[in-house]
């Protein structure tokens, strides 16, 4: 079951919009790097299905969907991908 349905963070101008969905990979995980790049296309990918950018493209010019995997153990940033819309 998902915490949320609605997206995770959204910094929004007259002119442009970022969508940020994001994901945690945990410190136990036995393939970090296989895993982190499945948290990245599935947060991605969860935004592009439920629509989170759309709510945003009569508002702002520019749209772009972020997604960010973070690494638990060091808790820094893990890898990012931007998705135009």
């Amino acid at each position: 079951m998902e915490a949320s349905q609605r997206v995770d963070i959204v910094a929004q101008t007259a002119k442009m919009a970022l969508v940020f969905e994001l994901k945690m990979l945990s410190k136990d995980e036995a393939d970090p790097e296989t895993k982190k790049m499945e948290l990245l296309e599935s947060a991605l990918e969860q935004a592009k299905t439920k629509g989170y950018a759309e709510k945003y493209s009569n508002e702002s010019e520019e749209v772009h969907t972020i997604g960010i995997v973070f690494d638990e153990k060091t808790r820094k940033v893990a890898c990012w991908k931007m998705m135009d819309e």
